[in-house]
This record gives structure tokens, sequence and C-alpha cells, in this order.
């Protein structure tokens, strides 16, 4: 198991990285090629079936914010799931400055997530 919770680590860092940098490649990389995502947010349930899918969707999250800060992060493993956690501020065009929550349950296979369950805070200006 503990092979298994330093790649949850690994990949929970290049996904923030991704975010943070609003790249849907990097994102997309972190994802099996038709590993799923299941998005829970203010605005209702998203899915995606596909790498390239859930990386533009994710992306298109952060894709109008002038700047972003990694507040504080984590992982830890239930099971055979792993928990990813992490608090972003950004500055976002039209909203000012804001923060952002977003709780991940993962599945992980072959060191990409091939089934990720998300729920998010939304957007909450500061």
């Amino acid at each position: 198991m503990q092979g298994t919770e330093a790649r949850a680590e690994a990949l929970a860092d290049q996904l923030i990285a991704g975010l943070l940098a609003a790249d849907p490649a990097a994102i997309a990389s972190c994802f099996a090629a038709d590993g799923s995502l299941q998005a829970l947010t203010p605005r209702g349930l998203m899915e995606r079936d596909d790498a390239t899918g859930a990386g533009e969707l994710m992306a298109g999250w952060f894709s109008d914010c002038a700047e972003t800060r990694l507040i504080a992060s984590g992982t830890s493993t239930m099971v055979d799931r792993h928990h990813i956690h992490y608090r972003i501020a950004a500055v976002k065009e039209a909203r000012g400055t804001v923060e952002i929550e977003q709780q991940l349950y993962v599945d992980i296979e072959d060191g990409r997530f091939r089934a990720v369950t998300l729920v998010c805070s939304g957007f909450r200006s500061i």
C-alpha cells in the first residue's frame, strides 16, 4: 500500500500544479486515457469519460484567474481509495479574490487516475 500512497501524493502534486497553471494537458496527464471524472459543483454534476475531457474541464475552472496560490493540500488513503484535498486562492478577472476547495476520492491504476469523484465548494469571494 505504501507505494500507492506515494503515487497518490505525487499525482496530487502534479494535479495541483496543473490546476494552478490552468494547464489542461498537465491535468490530463494525471488520468488514464479512459479515466473518468464525476464532479459535483455548485453548477451541478459534470462528467467526463476521458483524460482530455477531464483536463479541459478542470483547467477551465481556473482559466480566467490572473493569479493562483495553493493555501493547503493533503492526501490520505481509505482502504483502496485515495483522498486528495486542496484549497486554492485565486484572483478571478470578474470577481476579485476568491478561495476554492475541492475534495477528491480517486482510484489509481497503473500510476494514473482511473476514476475521480470530486466535490467542489465553488469559488467563494473573500
